[in-house]
């Protein structure tokens, strides 16, 4: 229900950012049976990978529809469910920053010619209204979002100590320990465990 769920996503995102609603449906029943996916949907185990990829699909989806509050809340819920959900923090900025609305005037400066063309076809800007809120003010939603992600893993870590590692004495250090680690292994993964005995808390 969970995979099905998503894949409806998919079609919602990919009709968002414009494409034909065949092309959606196409997208949409893909993602929903390729074979890459089996593993996450038929494991038990597997149910952080679909519940992380809901949220990060939504969040995806309400960044569409100029709603920062909600794609802060699915962008928290996303990494809560799994850590790969972080990626989401400089994803979802990127995108905002390359789907700019391309305005008639600015298109033929844009070497985009797909761009181009559309702009020519319909008069319209290329990518919906993202933006809600000024910058400053989503960087702040952002902001709180990741403190409370990071309050919330330091908390649970701590009752997890093995004590291979001294606790750092203020909470900057440990922000920064932790999401090093994290960027760390976004880079580099390896060794790629399951188990990992030793996370900067």
């Amino acid at each position: 229900l969970v995979h099905a769920a998503s894949a409806v996503v998919v079609l919602w995102l990919a009709l968002a950012w414009g494409a034909s609603r065949s092309a959606a449906t196409v997208a949409a029943a893909l993602f929903a049976l390729h074979p890459l996916h089996a593993e996450p949907v038929v494991w038990m185990s597997g149910r952080s990978d679909l519940w992380m990829g809901l949220f990060a699909l939504l969040a995806l989806w309400f960044s569409t529809r100029a709603q920062p509050v909600a794609v802060a809340v699915c962008v928290l819920l996303s990494m809560l469910s799994k850590e790969t959900g972080t990626a989401l923090v400089f994803m979802i900025p990127l995108l905002e920053w390359l789907a700019a609305p391309v305005t008639a005037s600015s298109a033929h400066s844009s070497s985009n010619r797909a761009q181009r063309r559309r702009v020519e076809r319909d008069g319209k800007s290329v990518a919906p209204a993202m933006a809600g809120l000024g910058l400053v003010p989503r960087l702040a939603i952002f902001g709180a979002v990741v403190g409370i992600y990071f309050y919330l893993r330091s908390s649970g870590l701590a009752s997890m100590r093995a004590g291979e590692l001294p606790l750092a004495p203020d909470a900057a250090t440990r922000f920064l320990g932790a999401f090093g680690w994290y960027i760390m292994k976004a880079v580099w993964p390896f060794p790629q465990s399951a188990f990992v005995s030793v996370i900067p808390q």
